[in-house]
């Protein structure tokens, strides 16, 4: 992230195919902080990473999270659980975004 940064000043759009934890949103935030446009879309996503996200990407205005597992990872030694739809905090979060994108629905391909 550090050289696309470097590199590519003028980036306001990505698309991350894979897994989003909460590492992975840190280094988004701190060396991407100007996105504009995310789509994290048929991906893994912890519901920490997605609140970092969020809170650092001062910038962003389309977010598309469809079709993502949304997971939460308590402390061991709970196991992780997969949530079925979206929290308040990150719902009133998300709600200064003109465009936030999401559909929980694992069984769809297209909405």
């Amino acid at each position: 992230m550090e050289e696309i940064a470097k590199n590519c000043k003028r980036l306001s759009a990505l698309k991350i195919m894979g897994p989003c934890d909460i590492l992975f949103a840190s280094t988004l935030a701190a060396f991407l902080p100007n996105l504009k446009v995310l789509s994290i879309r048929c991906s893994i996503l912890v519901g920490d990473a997605l609140i970092i996200l969020l809170d650092g990407l001062q910038q962003l205005e389309v977010l598309n999270i469809s079709h993502c597992l949304l997971i939460e990872v308590p402390p061991p030694p709970a196991p992780k659980k997969v949530l079925n739809q979206i929290g308040g905090s990150i719902l009133q979060k998300a709600s200064s975004l003109p465009n936030f994108i999401t559909c929980m629905n694992q069984s769809r391909v297209m909405c």
